[in-house]
């Protein structure tokens, strides 16, 4: 039996965690801040935030898509846009953007920046 302690960061303090534990993003002080919540359309079953204004996620049907015309005065964008491909899971990042697919490969994509949020087929 693989038996894995997990734990979360609250404010300054560890705190263990019961239950089982499919994502851990320990994201930004700044994200922990209370605001307000907009709601921005579409239903993505994981999203994933990075710099750049850069906004990934993918769909129940595996499908790929980024958020566009992410700026400071409109902080949710206007738009998705899909990728060709098929992941579960999508991350994106300052140096590019990685996924996995239902079979477990790991994929990778580069050129991810405020200009091009999709990025690059490698």
């Amino acid at each position: 039996m693989n038996i894995v302690t997990k734990f979360c960061l609250w404010e300054t303090v560890f705190c263990r965690i019961k239950h089982k534990l499919l994502v851990f993003d320990l994201g930004s002080m700044q994200n922990r801040r209370r605001t307000r919540w907009i709601r921005v359309e579409g239903k993505l079953q994981q999203i994933d935030s990075g710099p750049f204004g850069c906004v990934w996620g993918t769909d129940r049907q595996n499908r790929i898509w980024y958020r566009t015309k992410i700026t400071w005065k409109l902080r949710q964008g206007r738009k998705w846009g899909r990728i060709p491909g098929a992941l579960k899971y999508a991350s994106c990042g300052q140096y590019g953007a990685w996924g996995v697919n239902k079979y477990g490969y790991i994929y990778f994509r580069r050129g991810v920046t405020n200009v091009r949020p999709q990025g690059m087929q490698c």
